[in-house]
């Protein structure tokens, strides 16, 4: 599943007073409330990975970009999304802690 950035002027202002590190403390707490672990992802050898990997109790897991303040995806990031559909991986990019939740109440 792929969330896509719809912005709103009052939808904007609100993504502009939050900090992406807002955004991934928040996303952590769900993951852990849920009982998953969220592990924190870097690949050095290929630029455009998901921010986090969240693995959650009814054994699925997750690839999870976060952004915020009008982020976009890079190109390389678009790449890995398109990656993860063809290989049939949840992959979201979430940019804001109602999205965050939103999902985790779907999900679960």
């Amino acid at each position: 599943m792929f969330v896509s950035h719809n912005c709103t002027t009052t939808f904007c202002a609100k993504l502009l007073d939050m900090k992406e590190k807002d955004v991934e403390n928040h996303f952590v707490w769900a993951v852990e409330r849920m009982g998953g672990v969220s592990y924190k992802f870097t690949s050095p050898g290929r630029k455009g990975v998901a921010d986090r990997i969240a693995c959650l109790p009814d054994g699925s897991t997750w690839f999870v970009e976060l952004k915020t303040k009008g982020g976009r995806l890079s190109e390389l990031q678009k790449l890995f999304a398109a990656d993860m559909a063809r290989l049939n991986q949840k992959y979201v990019c979430l940019w804001t802690k109602e999205q965050i939740d939103e999902i985790f109440t779907r999900t679960v």
